[in-house]
């Protein structure tokens, strides 16, 4: 797989350097008639791998948080869920998690890692 940008819908797109790079590799191996493929379907889903991985590092995070701060991102979390997927929907559900819910955001990790 060869990166033109950040699997994150926040980020930039990949640096003109690493493009090259990678590209210069990639051109290379084919001379060696490896077959080199852009995208496969066989990569897990990069976007779901950003959310699987901010949810348990804001849990770490929001530990350091006051109590005004935490309850507002409570209040924000217990809202009716709108089924927002966003990268700051998954922040703040992360900076409400219970010790309770990391073996089964691990387990979801591990499934993901093994497609």
């Amino acid at each position: 797989m060869l990166p033109t940008s950040h699997c994150c819908p926040i980020s930039s797109p990949t640096a003109s350097s690493v493009r090259a790079a990678v590209d210069h590799l990639a051109g290379d191996l084919s001379t060696t008639g490896t077959k080199v493929e852009r995208h496969s379907a066989l990569l897990p889903d990069q976007v779901e791998a950003a959310r699987l991985l901010v949810r348990p590092l804001f849990s770490v995070i929001a530990a350091g948080y006051s109590a005004e701060t935490y309850e507002l991102a409570r209040a924000e979390e217990n809202k009716p869920d709108t089924g927002e997927v966003s990268l700051a929907a998954e922040r703040t559900r992360g900076s409400v998690r219970s010790h309770r819910d990391w073996p089964a955001a691990d387990s979801t990790r591990i499934r993901h890692r093994h497609q």
